[in-house]
C-alpha cells in the first residue's frame, strides 16, 4: 500500500510518484537518495504546495528536521545517522524543469 501511495502521490509542480519528485527536486533517482534527501522528500508530502523548496527552503527544512527526528525516535535510524543526516546540506537541482515534469 505504501509503495503504491508513494508512486501516486503528488509533489507539487504536476508530479506524481517519489521517483520523479526525487529527479525533479534533487536531479538523481529515488534509490540512489540518501536518509537527509529522504527525509526531505518526505517533509514535503504534508502539503507540497507550501512546503516548495524553491520557495520556502526554511520551511521545509524545519519540516525535514523534524521527520529526522521522529525516525531517531522510533529507532528507524541510529544516532550517527542521524547526525549525518541532520549536518548535510540538501542541494536542489539548479535548473528548475518544466512545469510539468512526466516520465515516459
Amino acid at each position: 500500500i505504501i509503495e503504491m501511495y508513494l508512486n501516486e502521490i503528488g509533489w507539487g509542480y504536476g508530479i506524481y510518484g517519489v521517483e520523479l519528485a526525487s529527479r525533479f527536486y534533487l536531479d538523481k533517482h529515488a534509490n540512489e537518495v540518501n536518509t537527509s534527501e529522504g527525509a526531505f522528500l518526505t517533509a514535503m508530502l504534508r502539503n507540497p504546495a507550501y512546503y516548495n523548496p524553491y520557495k520556502k527552503m526554511e520551511s521545509i527544512m524545519k519540516r525535514q528536521q523534524l521527520v529526522l527526528k521522529l525516525m531517531l525516535r522510533h529507532n528507524l535510524i541510529s544516532q550517527e545517522e542521524y547526525d549525518n543526516a541532520i549536518s548535510q546540506p540538501i542541494e536542489l537541482r539548479r535548473d528548475k524543469p518544466h512545469k510539468r515534469f512526466t516520465q515516459i
